[in-house]
């Protein structure tokens, strides 16, 4: 399943994905919760998600609250909380649940999280905002205030060496079992002793938290260190045809590429 939605990021979404449809066919007698109540119980299904298929699937009124959202209703009910605490969360939905209609929750949702995406942007468009009149920050020119956030999330710098370790048309890779980035996907070993290896230059790949910059260290072993690597660094050798069919990251699925391209005959 992770090979399909290798290159998309987010693994972990894939896997809840998977857990809650199996729940839902084995638990749940293959109905699909059709309330608030029900849809935040399923693993990956958080307030937002479950709001948003609650309100515009099922009628229900409970407000969405996502990056739009806290925009939109800061600005206009000028809501002077901090949305970077989670506690805040809370006091978004009291003031949307009082005024959301509860004949068409889902199109409110769906409506004020478009205004948010095209109309009331970072650096809004207020001279086409037909709610500009009754907006608290518009008129006690507060827009560049609202909302308030006070810290931005801190984006690690972490450096991955390779060492693609091949023999003979094998190569070397290990599953990711730990609970760190690409986790169950597959990638090549990452060596602790760097002595004497020519590595590429680094190749810049961004995360929603991590910016990585990823060298290549490709080594053509004899069978006995190949063995002694699998061995040291719980790899195993697969083709370049296997690697292919195996879920991986999308850097190393670009590298493969290039591996690919120079080993396969024209």
């Amino acid at each position: 399943m992770l090979a399909n939605w290798q290159g998309l990021g987010y693994y972990s979404r894939a896997r809840n994905m998977m857990h809650s449809a199996k729940h839902i066919q084995t638990e749940l007698d293959g109905r699909f919760p059709d309330s608030y109540k029900e849809l935040i119980k399923l693993k990956g299904i958080g307030p937002y998600t479950a709001a948003a298929i609650s309100s515009i699937c099922f009628d229900e009124p409970k407000p969405v609250v996502d990056g739009n959202v806290f925009r939109v209703a800061s600005r206009f009910f000028g809501i002077k909380e901090d949305i970077a605490e989670n506690s805040t969360r809370k006091v978004f939905e009291k003031v949307l649940s009082e005024v959301i209609p509860q004949d068409a929750p889902g199109d409110f949702n769906q409506a004020v999280m478009e205004y948010g995406a095209t109309v009331c942007k970072p650096v809004p468009i207020c001279e086409q905002c037909v709610l500009r009149l009754s907006c608290f920050a518009y008129e006690k020119k507060q827009i560049g205030n609202l909302p308030v956030k006070s810290k931005k999330t801190r984006v690690r710098e972490r450096r991955i060496d390779y060492l693609v370790a091949t023999h003979q048309g094998q190569v070397l890779l290990k599953k990711r079992s730990t609970k760190d980035i690409w986790q169950g996907l597959y990638d090549f070993i990452e060596p602790s002793d760097l002595t004497d290896l020519t590595f590429s230059r680094p190749i810049t790949h961004l995360l929603s938290h991590q910016k990585l910059a990823i060298r290549f260290a490709q080594v053509e072993v004899n069978l006995e260190d190949f063995k002694s690597l699998a061995s040291t660094y719980e790899a195993e050798p697969f083709s370049i045809k296997q690697i292919l069919t195996l879920p991986k990251p999308k850097v190393i699925v670009d590298y493969v590429a290039e591996l690919w391209s120079s080993t396969s005959p024209n």
